[in-house]
């Protein structure tokens, strides 16, 4: 498994990048590769909905929807005795994966309980 980032125990503030973001901690089995599967089956079928509307609806740009999809890996996990789970308001653990909206609202609100009901995921309003 590829690390993408390391979080370190004393801070996630990294994470945040402007106002309005998503970050979705998902406790799943799912790799990476499903999981950006799944998430841009989600946004199409998103899309098809917004067909059906008689304005055409919003539609979104699929390419521009989440950042790159991380995997938790605790750095220093023996120097603290948390048993692999950190809370920062919220609970993370080694394996967890991390999904983040691109940009401010970038991940329709339509689609928040699909990922969290798909992933296990708890979201986290960052703005």
């Amino acid at each position: 498994m590829k690390t993408l980032f390391v979080i370190k125990t004393h801070s996630f503030v990294d994470l945040i990048t402007n106002s309005s973001s998503e970050l979705f901690v998902c406790n799943t089995d799912k790799t990476v590769k499903m999981a950006k599967e799944i998430l841009i089956k989600l946004a199409k079928l998103y899309n098809q909905t917004q067909d059906l509307k008689e304005n055409g609806g919003y539609k979104i740009d699929i390419k521009n929807l989440f950042t790159e999809i991380m995997t938790v890996q605790i750095a220093d996990k023996e120097e603290n005795d948390t048993g692999g789970q950190y809370s920062f308001g919220y609970t993370i653990k080694e394996g967890d994966l991390i999904i983040r909206s691109v940009e401010d609202n970038s991940i329709p609100y339509q689609m928040f309980d699909s990922i969290e009901e798909i992933f296990h995921a708890s979201r986290h309003h960052l703005g």
